[in-house]
């Protein structure tokens, strides 16, 4: 017997990409669909799963609620456009089984589809974003290479820069934070670029921002030199404290963790390396085929890490790819230093 699906949305340009993704996670999937103010009633049986674009008068949480409601038993999964935590537990205590960035590149979106039939939920815990640097962000959109310019929607190098926040997964209050604006500003700055682009609403804002040269441009930037880094890693990492002299890792030792360097100093003793505040360290020994430190890294002066595990790592590398081509950047820089320095 087929799956049966049930899309709830509003936009055509949103509904036509959670059709393209539950074609490719459920070929065997019958799909139905609805607005939100046209929910069915009656139905005995209920679908084995509901994909729900909510509404722009309601919050996901409300959202969420009315459609529980008529399919209390039936897997739920939402797409929101803002990757708050707050946003999300109210989601899933309402009665969402899986939150779906509308960021996610249509492999990620897919892949969540899938876990949900299974019965198994999705949280993407403020990964910012995740269709963020040429191929994926291109994917997402329409699976080839962007191939639209700023100059066509008469779009601003300012509004470029809003647009490409929004594009991570930020609210307006966390994009005027980073542009140290008020949080008014960035409202007008989205207004008119909904209206530059001709959408209604931040998702399809977002959809369209995914096919602009210069959008996709910004962000692969952002990736490649890491200033973001932090805003990544933040709501993953566990905070350890070492004193001088200590070490955090010897050579030859299982590579675990993933190091954010926040205060003092560390020195990578066999290549004579020292590390800053700001930086990442021993992401070799968590890719490295046998998984072993290159390196004997020693405390220079008290220091306070961000850790995470090698788990986690990968996750935030799979979903993502900012951080993804932050870290091949780094790998990069840290092969060509070695093979420049003096034997």
């Amino acid at each position: 017997m087929a799956l049966r699906t049930l899309v709830v949305a509003q936009s055509e340009v949103i509904l036509a990409r959670i059709k393209g993704c539950i074609t490719a996670a459920l070929p065997e999937a019958e799909i139905e669909l609805c607005r939100h103010e046209a929910l069915p009633n009656g139905i005995e049986v209920p679908p084995d799963l509901i994909v729900l674009d909510p509404p722009p008068e309601l919050t996901p949480a409300e959202s969420v609620s009315s459609v529980a409601e008529h399919f209390p038993f039936a897997p739920l999964a939402i797409v929101g456009t803002l990757v708050d935590e707050r946003v999300i537990e109210a989601a899933l205590r309402a009665g969402a089984l899986s939150y779906i960035p509308a960021q996610y590149t249509n492999e990620q979106f897919s892949l969540v589809l899938r876990l949900a039939v299974q019965g198994i939920g999705h949280r993407p815990n403020l990964l910012r974003g995740a269709s963020m640097h040429e191929a994926h962000s291109s994917s997402a959109a329409n699976g080839d290479q962007p191939d639209q310019t700023a100059s066509q929607y008469k779009l601003t190098p300012r509004q470029i820069e809003v647009l490409a926040h929004a594009v991570e997964g930020l609210s307006n209050k966390q994009i005027a934070n980073r542009l140290k604006v008020t949080e008014g500003v960035v409202r007008l700055h989205m207004s008119e670029i909904y209206r530059r682009l001709s959408v209604e609403r931040r998702a399809e804002a977002i959809v369209k921002a995914l096919r602009i040269k210069e959008v996709i441009k910004a962000l692969v930037g952002r990736g490649e030199n890491g200033k973001d880094v932090l805003d990544w890693l933040l709501p993953h990492v566990t905070h350890r404290q070492l004193r001088r002299g200590e070490v955090i890792f010897h050579k030859g030792d299982p590579g675990r963790e993933l190091y954010y360097l926040q205060r003092g100093q560390v020195v990578l003793e066999e290549i004579g390396v020292h590390m800053h505040p700001g930086e990442l360290f021993g992401e070799i020994g968590v890719f490295a085929p046998n998984r072993s430190r290159t390196c004997t890294a020693r405390c220079v002066t008290d220091v306070d890490l961000f850790c995470l595990n090698s788990e986690q790592v990968k996750t935030i590398y799979y979903l993502n790819p900012q951080f993804a081509l932050h870290l091949v950047t780094l790998l990069a820089r840290r092969l060509i230093a070695d093979r420049d320095r003096p034997a």
